[in-house]
Formats: C-alpha cells, sequence, structure tokens
C-alpha cells in the first residue's frame, strides 16, 4: 500500500493530558486496522470458551531487514531505584513491526518489556519512521510508559515524550496475509479461588503472544487490553461481568455494540450468542489504563477501537 494511502485513512486525535505544559500536544498514536470475518466458537485448553472472537488486521506492516542497535533512558525509577536505568539491545533483524499514525506521520511500531518483576517493571515503545518513503527507517523513537506498560504496540499512548535516535534500517512492506492480526475477544470462564467461583464474562482486545520483541527472563501472561465500551448501567470500563442474580436470570448482557444472549449450563458451561461486529475499516488507539490499588504491573489498558473519523462523542455512546 502506498504512504498516502495509509495516511489518507485517519485524522490526527489530539488527547489532553495534566502531565506536561497546556502548549504541549500530545496526538494519540492510532493504528488502522480493518475488522475481519469472526472466528468459529471455540473452547480453550484452559476451559475458557471463545464466544466472539473477531480479527483487527492491521492495515500496513513491515519486516526489518538488520538489526538495530537502540540505547533507551527510561524516564521514572522504580522501587530502591532514584532515577531510571539505562538499557542497550538490539531490535533484531526479521523484527515485525505494526503500521500506525502519529500527528499524520506513518511509523511502524514495536514493543519490548526489559523488566518485569513484583517491585519493578520497565517497558519501552519502539516506533520507526522512513523520512523519504525509499524503504529505509531513517529515524527512530523509544517512549517510555512510566508506571504503566508497554507490553504491545497498541499500549503505546503518544510519541512526543520519546526520544529519538538516527536509524538507517531497510525493511519490507508485509503481504497482507502475513500481517499478525490483533482480535476483538468475548469469553466465558468458570472461574475463581477455592472458597468462591463464579461464572464470568470478559471483553477484551487481545495481540498475539509474538507480536512484542522478546526479551530472555522476562515474561508477561497479559496478551489483551480492555475495551472502552461500557456494559449497560455501568459508567466505568470493566474488564468482565459475573453472570450471577439478576444478569443470570435476565440471560442478556449488553457491551457496547455487543448484546450476548446466554444461558448457562448445570456443568458451569455456557451457550452463548453475539452478532459480530461488521467488518470494514476502524481505528485503534490507547486511552488510558485501568488498574487496583497502586498496583500497575498488573495494569490493563483501556482501548478504543472506533470509525475512521473524529466524532466528538465518548466511545461507549458511539459504538462502531
Amino acid at each position: 500500500m502506498k504512504k498516502t494511502g495509509f495516511l489518507c485513512l485517519v485524522l490526527a486525535i489530539t488527547l489532553s493530558t495534566t502531565a506536561v505544559p497546556a502548549t504541549v500536544k500530545h496526538f494519540a498514536l492510532i493504528f488502522p486496522v480493518m475488522i475481519e470475518d469472526a472466528a468459529p466458537a471455540a473452547t480453550k485448553a484452559d476451559g475458557r470458551q471463545i464466544v466472539l472472537s473477531q480479527p483487527l488486521r492491521p492495515v500496513a506492516a513491515v519486516r526489518t531487514e538488520k538489526d538495530v542497535a537502540v540505547h533507551f533512558k527510561s524516564g521514572i525509577g522504580q522501587g530502591l531505584t532514584p532515577g531510571g536505568p539505562d538499557w542497550d539491545f538490539t531490535i533484531p533483524a526479521g523484527a515485525i513491526l505494526i503500521g500506525a499514525i502519529s500527528d499524520r506521520k506513518q511509523v511502524y511500531c514495536a514493543s519490548k518489556s526489559l523488566q518485569d518483576s513484583f517491585f519493578v517493571h520497565y517497558d519501552v515503545g519502539l516506533c520507526l519512521r522512513d523520512d523519504n518513503d525509499d524503504g529505509i527507517f531513517d529515524s527512530l523513537v523509544a517512549v517510555d510508559g512510566g508506571l504503566l506498560r508497554i507490553r504491545s504496540p497498541i499500549e503505546i499512548k503518544y510519541l512526543e515524550d520519546g526520544a529519538t535516535q538516527q536509524a538507517a534500517v531497510p525493511y519490507t512492506k508485509l503481504d497482507r496475509s502475513a500481517i499478525p492480526t490483533f482480535d476483538i475477544r468475548i469469553s466465558y470462564q468458570y472461574r475463581g479461588n477455592f472458597l468462591t467461583k463464579l461464572p464470568q464474562l470478559d471483553l477484551g482486545i487481545c495481540w498475539p503472544e509474538s507480536l512484542p520483541l522478546s526479551t530472555e527472563g522476562v515474561t508477561t501472561d497479559v496478551t489483551c487490553g480492555t475495551s472502552d465500551w461500557l456494559l449497560e448501567g455501568r459508567r466505568q470500563a470493566m474488564l468482565n461481568i459475573p453472570l450471577i442474580r439478576d444478569i443470570a436470570r435476565k440471560g442478556m448482557v449488553t457491551w457496547g455494540p455487543f448484546t450476548v444472549t446466554f444461558s448457562l449450563n448445570p456443568d458451569n458451561t455456557i451457550n452463548a450468542h453475539v452478532e459480530p461486529l461488521k467488518t470494514g475499516p476502524a481505528m485503534l488507539y490507547n486511552r488510558g489504563d485501568v488498574y487496583i490499588g497502586g498496583n500497575t504491573r498488573d495494569a490493563f489498558s483501556i482501548l478504543h477501537l472506533g470509525p475512521l473519523e473524529i466524532s466528538g462523542q465518548p466511545a461507549a455512546r458511539n459504538p462502531i
């Protein structure tokens, strides 16, 4: 796809923030995607039932053709560290970068978790830009998630606070069929602890485990963010909803554009039906984060999936 065609898909969205002076603008990092046909319902090995899995295929992606060295200094210290540590690492040849738009400029992005433990966690978002569209990246921006997480390219919020370095990295654009897909996923599981278990329905926007750049010794089991679509009658984004009491008796949950009708079985499985989203172009970006108490290590991103336009309406009132 030509660069001009990719850029014409979206408009830049300015996000307000209190972390910087009012004169500084932050432009949401937007990932243009195509909503594709939903996959058949399935049951995972852990017993989770996938009620809906609908691919969100990025419009563009590339594969790097040579290694690129990166120097990154975290902007914030954690735990007993008074200042942010420095990191030197390599984006290897063959890495897949996902196409995005920042302030009307085309970039290709990846993410890397550098340290992930009970006490500290450091992630970095990486976006490369080809200034003259000659098939060679000219610059690289490394952006810090601070206390929040960047476990996937789509968790990068914006690039304006990042550090830029020069690069000379040839790349190859991927055919559509080779581009990794995100997916919007509605799933069910009967889960809890040894005292209490509940039937629960989850809605997430997920990424492949293989998408982030690998780091030896660093793993995370979080591969989904939540959506900014609100459950009917709720005012805050939620990761899941217990199917109990009135909800169980009603046998229906409305979550943004989705209406899930269901019945619970005696063996704690579910029969459920939901109509998928219409296929076609959309945009995906990170609106914020949700976490419990001060536990930012396990924070979930609040992701927005919407039409390729600026509506001025809260996403929950303007479902795709």
